[in-house]
């Protein structure tokens, strides 16, 4: 019998490390829950695939950290996250799939919003990944990020279906929600 652990509307913060640690587990879950203010990563997956729905992933040293891992988010908000590379995430060897999220306000020496390295692929659809110092989303020459219909900063789209690099127009980011208003276009 397999057991799968499932945390519902938790809250996971102040810890001294990470806020998350999953090693070889398949079938983590955790929906709506907020991973904040822990002094190493938000979540740090090792050969792990978790999944997250619908989380919040703050103030931490890496929103995310993926070695060997393939975990799913989908509406996730990765912001004010600090690291040297991958403030929002890191991808190293991994192949994360990331829909709806919303990575913004992170911030590393390289790959502010995402960095993935040896290899990583991850695939992003439907993101937002916007106001994150140190780059939005850098690669080293052996990782291939697959991104469509995605809002990603940065001097032209990213290559893929949809892309665009417009200004989200963020609404309320004081209080660390992340939204565009829907009843106002986009500026030329």
């Amino acid at each position: 019998i397999a057991l799968i652990a499932a945390l519902t509307d938790c809250t996971i913060a102040g810890n001294g490390g990470d806020g998350v640690h999953c090693q070889d587990s398949k079938s983590a879950k955790f929906i709506r829950c907020t991973i904040s203010g822990n002094s190493g990563d938000g979540v740090r997956c090792q050969q792990s695939s978790p999944a997250l729905t619908a989380c919040t992933i703050s103030g931490n040293a890496h929103g995310i950290s993926c070695f060997n891992s393939s975990p799913t988010l989908a509406g996730c908000t990765i912001s004010g996250n600090s690291a040297t590379t991958g403030g929002g995430m890191l991808c190293d060897q991994s192949s994360p799939t990331l829909l709806g999220c919303t990575i913004a306000g992170n911030q590393a020496l390289e790959g502010g919003g995402m960095y993935c390295a040896r290899g990583a692929s991850p695939i992003l659809t439907s993101c937002i990944v916007w106001t994150n110092i140190g780059g939005s989303v850098t690669k080293d020459a052996t990782s291939d990020p697959v991104i469509a219909y995605s809002c990603i900063e940065g001097p032209a789209p990213w290559p893929g279906d949809g892309n665009i690099d417009r200004d989200p127009l963020f609404c309320g980011w004081e209080r660390q929600e992340a939204w565009v208003d829907p009843r106002e276009p986009l500026p030329e």
